[in-house]
């Protein structure tokens, strides 16, 4: 049971870590050159137009940046070290040998299925965090507005009492 905690929160880890990748492609300044480059040779280049593309989407940019780093190295991994035909094996409670097309098409299928799954973690928390600035931005406008309704009754009490004032020392 303990190693199932251990795998979540290193799920949740790369969850935070591919969203804070895709933040920091789209819009971190170490990044800006590269992104200023690839939109100027967007319409002359297909890969120059798929980066601008990718780029502009934070689901894209999570999703091709979990597939070929964790796609990549999964796949490569579970086929080289026999992990399909491991976890046939301890399914079926016996030695079980798997053809390499399906022990490469098992590898293919957890390793796409995992990226999949670190890229949506890190939209979902695009959404949370999207969702908490569209809401502080709507609280920071009604609170401007109140403000300003605010000095504006404080100016028209002021300008009556002035009047009144005035008015008494004539």
């Amino acid at each position: 049971m303990v190693v199932v905690w251990w795998a979540l929160l290193a799920f949740f880890v790369l969850g935070w870590a591919y969203y804070m990748a895709a933040v920091i492609l789209m819009q971190g300044s170490i990044f800006g050159r590269f992104r200023d480059y690839v939109e100027c040779r967007a319409l002359e280049s297909g890969v120059c137009a798929f980066f601008n593309a990718m780029l502009g989407c934070m689901m894209c940019t999570a999703t091709e940046a979990s597939l070929w780093t964790i796609g990549v190295a999964s796949f490569i991994l579970g086929w080289a070290y026999r992990i399909p035909d491991h976890a046939v094996s301890m399914a079926a409670g016996r030695s079980v040998a798997l053809p390499s097309a399906a022990e490469g098409i098992l590898s293919f299928a957890a390793a796409f299925a995992l990226s999949l799954a670190v890229a949506g973690e890190a939209w979902a928390i695009n959404l949370v965090a999207a969702r908490r600035h569209e809401k502080f931005e709507r609280l920071r406008a009604e609170s401007a507005e109140r403000e300003r309704n605010l000095i504006e009754m404080i100016s028209t009490l002021q300008k009556g009492q002035l009047e009144e004032a005035e008015i008494d020392l004539s």
